[in-house]
């Protein structure tokens, strides 16, 4: 994963971002904390949501991109606005992916992808900028090597596509290299002083779109070597939020989850992800979920 060169800073970018300086690389700086909706769901990555206005101009990332797309709901005033969410997960479909790939917006209407991720990508890049210049004085963006974090069963194609929109969002090529995720993992843990030299070794990496399981070995120069094909698929955290929702359809109906407002919906999503990061599978408590009082009112 080494860079031609020296640099000041690495900075790494999925739905957030971190960076370390050159003289501490183990000192890694994250993201702020983000706080959605009500304020219970507190969260160093952001979900990967793009909000374009009626102009199709960006508008916002994130949190920040839902929220106002509910206020503007709320208000019905969100007519001509877009919303795109999970749009990453168009990568795990090798067949579909080129330059006129397409993502949905949260109304089903398509867009073209590249655009999307340029746009989410340049704002971790302003957002990064601004956290490093409260960090230190006299920093360049020439300072910075780049590292875009993809998921190990993602084939050349997606990762291909993940360079062309940091290229396009004004990133020097020559300092952007994508890793994977299970090897970044792998590094991590040694970082941590575990030693893993000599010995076999499986990574799991659930995240909110996929699943991600590798097998390495470490060689004495430090290198990874691969044990078998990494494997996976589709079944990270948001197919746990669909499969609440298909519940929740079967109780109220379609059409009472379809007319939902907006801030409602979201704030449901945001308490299932806080039930999610509080589950233990040994519990045998309830878990309370509170359901929009509208939802029951419109019910089937």
């Amino acid at each position: 994963m080494a860079f031609g060169g020296t640099s000041l800073i690495v900075a790494t970018f999925d739905s957030g971002y971190a960076f370390s300086f050159e003289k501490s690389p183990n000192a890694v700086k994250i993201n702020k904390n983000r706080t959605a909706g009500s304020g219970k769901l507190i969260c160093l990555k952001t979900p990967t949501s793009v909000l374009l206005n009626k102009t199709s101009e960006f508008d916002s990332f994130g949190f920040d991109a839902e929220d106002k797309y509910s206020l503007l709901a709320e208000e019905d005033q969100h007519h001509g606005w877009r919303l795109f969410r999970r749009f990453k997960m168009v990568l795990h479909n090798e067949q579909v992916i080129s330059q006129s790939t397409t993502v949905e917006d949260l109304e089903g209407k398509t867009y073209p992808a590249m655009p999307i991720f340029t746009m989410s990508i340049r704002y971790l890049q302003r957002h990064l900028l601004e956290a490093l210049s409260l960090s230190k004085v006299g920093i360049c963006e020439t300072d910075i090597k780049y590292i875009i974090t993809v998921p190990g069963i993602w084939g050349k194609a997606a990762k291909q596509f993940m360079r062309e929109p940091a290229i396009e969002a004004s990133i020097d090529g020559d300092r952007l290299k994508l890793a994977l995720e299970p090897e970044v993992a792998a590094v991590c843990c040694e970082a941590l002083e575990h030693t893993l030299t000599g010995q076999k070794f499986m990574v799991v990496d659930i995240g909110g779109g996929t699943a991600d399981i590798s097998i390495h070995e470490k060689q004495g120069d430090g290198s990874l070597k691969n044990k078998h094909a990494p494997s996976g698929g589709p079944w990270g955290g948001i197919y746990v939020d669909e499969n609440f929702a298909t519940f929740l359809s079967e109780v109220f109906g379609t059409k009472a989850l379809s007319t939902m407002q907006t801030n409602d919906m979201y704030d449901m999503i945001r308490d299932i992800e806080v039930k999610k990061r509080k589950f233990e599978s040994d519990s045998e408590a309830d878990i309370i979920f509170r359901i929009p009082y509208a939802l029951k009112e419109s019910a089937d």
